[in-house]
């Protein structure tokens, strides 16, 4: 019992102390404290992952921009809405039957505009397309055209294969609607020289509100005004 209340004494009393240390601190002070853990994970001196982020549809912190498909894109708004990894989901959670049945055959949903690819969902087309295809390391590609044709895109008759960025296409009709989504991309990075906005909302089929315009299939008209 003695025991039991000498612990509740020193416990009282380490918490005490604890307030009394926080009511002493200034402000600016509680908030360097609260900052501290997200400072710790940002690391004192970040390392170039460019390579890495090229192969793998990544983010390089230190030159502040991604990779999409072996292709820079210097905008993380415009990066984040490519939405370059797949997500898992619960497929019990799914209540679009387009979905449902899109699901098992790695397909893709027209109505949600999100497709499947080994139980991962990725919401744009062309990150589901590139996900469904074999990303490349050019430096081990022996064919000359196709290390061109990886610039942007092109298709390869001796080889029979396409190449859109670094991702790799053996089926035509894939390739063609990868050559779609990547020339939108395209379209997207030339816009962000004018406006970012202006860039996400191309590829999304979104509205500018700063430029008054709206976007569908990655071309502009006036924003209608009601």
């Amino acid at each position: 019992m003695t025991r039991q209340n000498g612990n509740t004494r020193f416990a009282q009393f380490a918490t005490f102390n604890l307030f009394a240390l926080f009511a002493t601190l200034p402000l600016f002070s509680l908030c360097g404290l609260v900052a501290c853990g997200d400072l710790a994970a940002e690391p004192t001196s970040i390392d170039c992952t460019c390579p890495a982020a090229k192969l793998s549809n990544g983010w390089c912190r230190k030159c502040k921009l991604g990779y999409i498909a072996g292709i820079r894109v210097e905008s993380l708004e415009l990066y984040e809405l490519l939405d370059a990894h797949g997500h898992d989901f619960d497929p019990k959670s799914i209540k679009c039957e387009s979905c449902k049945k899109a699901i098992p055959t790695d397909g893709f949903c027209e109505l949600c505009r999100m497709g499947y690819v080994k139980n991962q969902a990725y919401l744009s087309r062309l990150t589901y397309l590139l996900a469904r295809n074999e990303h490349t390391n050019l430096e081990l590609i022996d064919c000359p055209a196709c290390r061109v044709n990886a610039a942007k895109f092109g298709w390869c008759e001796k080889c029979r294969r396409g190449m859109v960025g670094n991702t790799a296409f053996t089926d035509r009709t894939e390739y063609d609607r990868a050559v779609t989504e990547i020339q939108r991309l395209f379209n997207a990075i030339e816009l962000l020289k004018k406006c970012e906005t202006c860039a996400v909302a191309s590829f999304s089929d979104g509205i500018c509100s700063t430029c008054k315009l709206q976007y569908k299939n990655g071309k502009a008209s006036p924003l209608n005004q009601h």
